[in-house]
């Protein structure tokens, strides 16, 4: 919600801090959120780059440890290809992959 509000700065460091604490406990369901949410910040900052990148990583991370997540984590790959003027066939195959 900070970044949202134009405190990118400090809604990183509570998404970061967030992921680093859940982590911590070892509740991991909440982890594919975490991520999403620091990818939508990034992306939401001017960062798409940066952001398809955190989602790539969010994605790893869901095929690796949990599948809970995985087709946000796809559907956002779309929508922030879609913002970066990626090809339409890439873009295409992480909807179908989110609805998969």
């Amino acid at each position: 919600m900070r970044s949202v509000r134009g405190n990118t700065a400090e809604g990183f460091s509570w998404i970061e801090n967030g992921i680093r604490d859940t982590r911590a406990t070892g509740v991991m369901l909440t982890v594919p959120f975490l991520l999403t949410l620091k990818a939508e910040a990034v992306h939401l900052a001017g960062r798409t780059v940066e952001a398809i990148e955190a989602i790539r990583r969010g994605t790893q991370w869901c095929k690796e440890k949990t599948a809970i997540g995985l087709p946000n984590c796809t559907w956002l790959r779309g929508v922030f290809l879609a913002a970066s003027g990626a090809d339409e066939p890439q873009i295409e195959a992480s909807f179908q992959a989110a609805s998969s």
